[in-house]
């Protein structure tokens, strides 16, 4: 099934001071990292495996 016909897949990210709130949709998965490059590279690998 291409992208297309498949259900799309989104990521938010809400920025504050220290940290960033991401909220996956339609999955209504939630999680909190810090605003650091730590807490970046987090949020790079975990959509890396969801394919927003």
């Amino acid at each position: 099934m291409n992208r297309s016909a498949a259900q799309k897949i989104n990521v938010g990210v809400d920025t504050g001071k220290q940290f960033l709130d991401i909220h996956v949709r339609p999955s209504h998965e939630y999680f909190q990292v810090s605003n650091d490059t730590k807490g970046i590279s987090e949020v790079i690998k975990r959509a890396e495996k969801i394919k927003p």
